[in-house]
């Protein structure tokens, strides 16, 4: 009697099936490969070789050039996965960003308020977005940490003071109380702590 094969189903990873995440990591490459060019230029110009150098500021600009090609393509993508998702979002924080910085340059520093406030606000809830996805994640978020904290500045205060606002509303009340109960106290001419 022939054995009873088992199979075994494992799911794929998000990168095999998600075109984002490949998108993702061929950036993360092309960062590593950047940052190699650069510290070789660096190091040929210490030595005085200047072709060596310019060979390496050139690949480095096409590098930079293909990184470009590839956010723009990410811009087409549609994600797969919620770690793709939180990509893109962090991505969208990037570019939010070149908005705003282009309307403050276009305007020479005197961007009109509600321009200002748009982008802002914009930035805040992508933020907000981005923070329940990487929770969603759980551990899997560290694959992919690097990128999006990259494009979306993950860990800055972009809202963690919000989250002091009861905190500090409390401490007003306390305050107060207690100015309300010593100026009944010397109302009712007791003495004042």
């Amino acid at each position: 009697m022939p054995k009873a094969t088992r199979k075994t189903t494992t799911k794929p990873r998000p990168e095999a099936t998600d075109p984002m995440l490949k998108i993702a990591h061929q950036i993360e490459q092309l960062w590593d490969a950047e940052e190699g060019a650069e510290s070789l230029g660096w190091e040929a110009k210490a030595a005085n070789e200047a072709s060596t150098a310019t060979l390496l500021e050139e690949h480095r600009r096409r590098i930079i050039e293909w990184r470009s090609a590839l956010e723009l393509a990410a811009s087409f993508t549609v994600a797969r996965s919620m770690a793709g998702a939180t990509v893109q979002m962090a991505m969208t924080v990037c570019e939010l960003q070149s908005v705003f910085d282009t309307l403050e340059l276009s305007k020479a520093g005197e961007m009109e308020p509600h321009l200002a406030g748009t982008v802002e606000r914009c930035q805040r809830m992508v933020h907000s977005a981005i923070d329940v996805m990487i929770a969603a994640l759980g551990d899997d978020y560290t694959l992919y940490h690097r990128i999006v904290s990259t494009y979306a500045v993950v860990g800055e205060p972009h809202l963690n003071w919000l989250n002091s606002i009861e905190d500090w509303a409390d401490v007003a009340w306390a305050k107060r109380d207690k100015a309300k109960a010593e100026a009944a106290k010397e109302a009712a001419g007791g003495v004042a702590a």
